[in-house]
This record gives C-alpha cells, structure tokens and sequence, in this order.
C-alpha cells in the first residue's frame, strides 16, 4: 500500500477502499428561503469524487460507507455510515427491496450506471441542517 493510501483518513477504523470514482452529481441546496430570494432552485453539477468502503470481512462486510469529496471545494465532505441495523430502518423507511448483504453491490452498480450512461442520475440533496440526502433518479 503506498504510503498516500496509508494516510488516508478515510482508512481509520479499519476500512478497506472498494470503489473510487468522479460520478456526475446534481447537487441541490434544499433551502426553500434561499430559493425564493433567487428566484429559482439552487442547482449545480458537479463530478464528485464518490468513495465506498468497508469494514469487516471483504466477502462479508458488516459495515459500509459512502464519502463524497469535491475537488472545487475542500471543505465539502459527506459521509454515510451504515451496519446492519441501520441499514435495517433504510429499508423499512425506503421500502428497499434488498437486504443488507447486497447494500455494497447495489451502491457500486448504481454509481457506475451514473458514470456510464444516462440512464441514472445521482443527486445529493444538502438539506438546510446541513446534512444530506442521496437520490438516484
């Protein structure tokens, strides 16, 4: 591992990087007030730099998380954190029809069907606390 990769903070906990890629995002500020004063919805696009990880065995991980950085904006990071059980209220919450054990494959098939064609778009929502809600369209 090269010495970059073994900085990385991303690694603490014993995460292990699985997917690395630039994927088109619409990022949209949810701020209704601010939308008003402008006139219209606060939208851009931007080629985020998606990172998922995990943690646990590699066949069998029992924790999975999605970072998002931007190269325009250093101070623009996202995380998503998630184990079994918190991917257990996701589901019931989203009425997702896969189970924990395939979260990983459905998040890399999904970004990559992001980057590859135009058949799904990926939008992160920035919600007006500041945290983020992940969509793909």
């Amino acid at each position: 591992m090269s010495e970059f990769l073994e900085t990385d903070p991303s690694l603490i906990g014993g995460y292990r990087l699985v997917f690395e890629r630039k994927v088109n995002m619409d990022i949209q500020l949810a701020n209704e007030e601010v939308s008003i004063r402008v006139g219209h919805p606060i939208i851009m696009e931007e080629a985020l730099t998606a990172k998922i990880l995990t943690r646990g065995d590699p066949n069998a991980p029992t924790h999975v998380k999605i970072e998002f950085l931007s190269d325009q904006d250093y101070f623009f990071f996202y995380k998503h954190e998630c184990d079994s059980q918190d991917f257990f209220e996701m589901k019931v919450d989203q009425a997702l029809k896969f189970n924990f054990n395939d979260y990983l494959t459905q998040l890399v098939k999904l970004f990559n069907r992001c980057i590859e064609s135009n058949e799904v778009k990926c939008q992160l929502q920035i919600n007006v606390d500041n945290t983020a809600d992940l969509y793909f369209n």
